[in-house]
């Protein structure tokens, strides 16, 4: 019997990472086409892969297969990490770039999330994040585009009765019922009624690009507390009836991918026609066709929305829309005769 016993080394956030590097390189693989394959955004992929955020143990045990790991790395990439940062100031180029960024802008930032929502952070937790490539003749452009919750500061009595530090709605946002928890205050979304070509356009792509995050929790704050829906022959009213809508369509119509396009508008009305293609659970695919008609409030919530849609049974092979899992990329254009 030996009198000293070995402890056997436990595999750690950072060799299952070298792991990942090294099958990435040998694959040929990009992160998108990782991502793609797990069914996550390639920012939150590539962050988790790098040890800084813990998977779902399905996303977890999906990437280890991908990526042919031991399969203990699948529960050491679901453990919660430690994140750490080694250096004060970074020194590689492009991460040196978005440190100065915020270096320059950060006080900007904050002075006009404050205007706009109060006293508050952006969540980085409750957060995503989409980079595209933006094509320019001046030059291709990087596009980043973060969106957080928004966290108010508690103030709280001597008694320690706490108080939410929330800003009042913007005029005509408000309601004469009270707005639930789960709502969220009521805010403005730029941009605003009365709406031009531009403004119209734009608003109709920031639809497409948060229904194509998948996330009810992101989606329904585009969307009037107290919004009032008709999607095909469902009759909804209210942003939980809307979440909960959303959260049973994504998990019914999976692989799902979007592209709307702008009909008409006028001042605080767009239509808008739109096709999306989807697989049900029995990996059946379809092209679904619709059209929708928007009414916004003044701070450029949607109020109502009306969908009619008709659903196009397709084979596998006959799919148009093949961009990785997420917002389509601003270069990848709606397929000739779609609409």
């Amino acid at each position: 019997m030996k009198d000293n016993y070995e402890v056997p080394k436990m595999m750690t956030k950072e060799d299952v990472t070298m792991m990942i590097l090294s099958a990435k390189k040998q694959a040929g693989m990009t992160w998108e086409e990782i991502a793609e394959k797990i069914g996550m955004s390639p920012v939150w992929t590539h962050s988790a892969c790098m040890g800084m955020n813990a998977m779902p143990a399905e996303k977890a045990e999906a990437l280890s297969r991908v990526m042919s790991l031991p399969q203990e790395a699948a529960s050491v990439l679901a453990e919660s990490p430690t994140k750490v940062w080694e250096q004060a100031v970074p020194t590689d180029p492009c991460i040196y770039r978005l440190y100065e960024i915020v270096g320059v802008y950060g006080p900007t930032i904050k002075a006009l999330i404050h205007e706009k929502f109060g006293d508050g952070i952006m969540s980085a937790i409750d957060f995503d994040m989409q980079i595209t490539r933006v094509p320019n003749p001046k030059g291709d452009r990087v596009k980043i585009e973060m969106s957080g919750k928004y966290l108010g500061y508690n103030r709280w009595s001597a008694g320690w009765a706490r108080v939410p530090c929330r800003p009042p709605p913007p005029a005509g946002a408000l309601s004469s019922r009270p707005v639930p928890r789960s709502e969220g205050p009521a805010m403005s979304r730029p941009p605003l009624p009365p709406f031009t070509e531009e403004t119209a356009l734009r608003k109709v792509r920031m639809a497409e690009d948060a229904w194509n995050t998948r996330d009810p929790d992101r989606v329904v704050l585009a969307y009037t507390p107290d919004t009032r829906w008709r999607n095909r022959s469902d009759f909804l009213a209210g942003r939980d009836e809307i979440h909960a809508f959303l959260t049973r369509k994504w998990q019914r119509e999976q692989e799902y991918r979007l592209i709307k396009s702008l009909w008409a508008f006028t001042e605080d009305r767009i239509a808008v026609r739109f096709a999306y293609e989807w697989h049900d659970a029995e990996g059946r695919w379809f092209r679904s066709h619709g059209n929708e008609n928007w009414r916004f409030d003044p701070g450029g919530l949607m109020a109502e929305r009306h969908a009619s849609i008709n659903d196009v049974p397709i084979r596998e092979g006959e799919r148009l829309f093949a961009w990785p899992s997420g917002p389509r990329p601003e270069e990848v254009a709606p397929p000739p005769g779609l609409f």
